[in-house]
């Protein structure tokens, strides 16, 4: 689905951030990125994983050091 979803974004110019690829990698680092619950909210670690993977991305206009 994603696949789709990336290539309709791509061929109408609009910008876009893949995360699942940093939210993963906080996960392999034992980090809580989504609480054990039935609440789909990303916890503080997945929010902090989507604000990096965004400002790294540049889509925003930023440069930011981000790890």
């Amino acid at each position: 689905m994603w696949n789709r979803i990336r290539d309709y974004l791509t061929g109408k110019g609009i910008a876009h951030v893949e995360v699942a690829p940093a939210l993963s990698r906080r996960l392999s680092e034992g980090e809580a990125v989504f609480p054990v619950s039935t609440d789909g909210h990303p916890t503080v670690a997945g929010h902090d994983a989507i604000a990096q993977a965004v400002a790294r991305s540049g889509v925003c206009g930023l440069n930011a050091g981000v790890r």
